[in-house]
């Protein structure tokens, strides 16, 4: 079980997972209320006090709410081996979930979790609602992870969101 290898990747790939809405980072210092561990054993994480998993579907989507109404999305592929190809992944989700016009901000950070390879990413783009055009950002992350397979996360934040993610 990679449960050492998820929390740290929770913990130090982007404050915004689990604190405010769908990130790759929990911002660690006793956040943690109980642990969410997969059936089959891949993997467990801590999760904030109030959160829960939502659903899961095919065995390899899962979706975890806050209790202010956060989502965070994560995705494993038992398959993967490149960090690259997970974060271009859960990008690529983010698009999927109504911007498609979304782009990276910056850069994608590059950094090690227990060994293992993880980047995480901000991506801007603009949603239609009615009259108005909402600024969304997507926060995204993943970790291939030493023992095989690999994780992605997508975080979806609005201007609010993000403003209450980098004051953490």
């Amino acid at each position: 079980m990679n449960r050492s290898l998820v929390s740290a990747v929770l913990r130090r790939c982007a404050p915004v997972v689990f604190g405010v809405c769908l990130v790759l980072v929990v911002a660690g210092s006793g956040l943690a209320a109980n642990t969410y561990t997969d059936l089959k054993g891949r993997f467990a994480f801590d999760l904030p006090e109030g959160w829960k998993m939502n659903s899961s579907t095919a065995d390899r989507l899962f979706i975890f709410k806050g209790g202010s109404g956060e989502t965070m999305i994560l995705m494993y592929d038992e398959e993967a081996k490149d960090v690259d190809k997970l974060v271009e992944a859960a990008a690529q989700m983010f698009k999927d979930s109504g911007v498609p016009n979304a782009v990276l901000e910056g850069t994608v950070k590059k950094l090690t979790v227990n060994k293992s390879p993880a980047r995480w990413a901000i991506y801007a783009g603009t949603v239609d609602a009615g009259t108005v055009k909402v600024k969304m950002f997507g926060v995204v992350g993943a970790v291939a992870m030493k023992d095989g397979g690999g994780l992605f996360m997508v975080n979806i934040l609005n201007d609010s969101g993000r403003s209450k993610w980098e004051k953490q």
